[in-house]
């Protein structure tokens, strides 16, 4: 009687542990991921950015106790003080403060350019790469031609027509860096479209959408779940070019590339002007390549424990 309980307990153990196969998955996904430090230390500071730039209106009135745009010219180029931590700029305006309100724009940017650019970039890839043939090759000719033309002539040419808002500046960047997407998901979607499960629901007759949407598009999740970060440091570094070219988010609404292009107009007489915008751009860029990297490493299904 012993033995027999002892083997159904073994078999309901088995059956059980065999029934959470996805949350085995997500575990050792995290596992992974954690093991990566440098990618857990990157996610810790894009955390703490990301609070940073969503309480900025309570850090300036509780913290800092300055206004972004108030101007202040009997207080131009203070250097950092305890009344200003970071110093004043040319009109007298707070670099903390501005610098606080500027991540609000700078990362908002990013990620809406970072989600316009998947969002078209995935359904277009999905598309090419799934019905394949005549529609494959056309848009395949249309990404290689858009991907010959130098990225910053086509963010300065749509940016001189249109009104320069922080949304509009978004959905530019967005819609000339959905191609790298596109590639990539394509790739992906040829390489699970072969699998017997897709073949198994194209005989049961599931329609093309519910194929796309159910059965592909899932499995090409993680690589577009990587691009996603590497999509918003990019978008970051055009907005801030586009800026630099005062092209970007215009006065007195503050960005990190605005507040960089501004300050390298007084680079001798206040040096310190450089520094806070232009090492946010590098820390926020830098932990979005390393998570994204962490990710990718996490989220392959090749590695072994």
């Amino acid at each position: 009687m012993e033995a027999t309980g002892q083997q159904s307990s073994k078999s309901t153990s088995t059956i059980d542990a065999s029934m959470r196969p996805t949350e085995s998955l997500v575990r050792m996904t995290l596992l992974r991921f954690w093991r990566d430090k440098a990618a857990v230390v990157a996610m810790v500071v894009l955390i703490v950015f990301a609070l940073l730039a969503a309480t900025a209106p309570w850090l300036s009135e509780n913290v800092t106790h300055h206004e972004p745009n108030l101007l202040d010219l009997s207080k131009r180029f203070q250097l950092p003080s305890k009344v200003h931590w970071l110093g004043t700029d040319d009109v007298g305006r707070d670099v903390l403060t501005r610098l606080l309100y500027g991540a609000r724009i700078s990362l908002g940017i990013g990620l809406l350019a970072a989600m316009v650019a998947i969002s078209f970039g995935g359904f277009v890839g999905a598309v090419s790469g799934y019905f394949g043939g005549f529609l494959d090759d056309l848009i395949n000719a249309v990404i290689n031609t858009l991907l010959s033309v130098p990225t910053i002539f086509m963010l300065i040419l749509l940016a001189a027509f249109v009104r320069p808002t922080p949304a509009m500046i978004a959905v530019i960047i967005g819609s000339i860096g959905w191609m790298g997407v596109a590639r990539l998901v394509r790739g992906g979607v040829l390489a699970v479209k072969a699998r017997d499960y897709i073949l198994a629901a194209q005989v049961v007759g599931a329609d093309n959408r519910r194929i796309i949407l159910q059965h592909i598009l899932p499995n090409v999740s993680s690589t577009i779940i990587v691009v996603l970060y590497i999509d918003i440091a990019g978008a970051i570094l055009s907005e801030s070019s586009l800026s630099f070219l005062g092209l970007g988010v215009q006065p007195p609404d503050p960005s990190w590339g605005s507040m960089l292009q501004n300050s390298l107009s007084y680079l001798f007489r206040a040096p310190y002007l450089i520094f806070p915008p232009g090492l946010a751009i590098f820390f926020t860029v830098l932990c979005l390549y390393i998570l994204g990297d962490g990710l990718r490493d996490a989220l392959d299904p090749r590695l072994k424990e």
